[in-house]
């Protein structure tokens, strides 16, 4: 597990890492990500309604759809990119 950061040693790597979660994880960016939030909640939801007895399908999708949607917003930020540009759809 060389990518977990929780097992880096303490270095140069462990000290972007932490750069990281810290820029990616402040208050600033969780309220500016609330949209894409609400959008797979919604989404979710709307799952539920239609077919309830796939509860555990779509609850496996929405948790994966979510993490992903982080994974890319972070990146997108660290290199500057807006997310909710013409090309980039969350």
């Amino acid at each position: 597990m060389d990518f977990s950061t929780v097992m880096l040693p303490y270095g140069d790597e462990w000290r972007l890492h932490r750069k990281i979660f810290q820029h990616a994880f402040r208050a600033e960016s969780e309220a500016r990500n609330r949209e894409v939030y609400l959008k797979r909640v919604r989404t979710l939801l709307a799952n539920l309604l239609d077919a309830p007895a796939e509860f555990e399908l779509h609850l496996k999708r929405s948790v994966m759809y979510l993490s992903e949607s982080l994974v890319l917003i972070v990146m997108f930020q660290l290199c500057g990119i807006k997310h909710h540009g013409p090309c980039i759809r969350l």
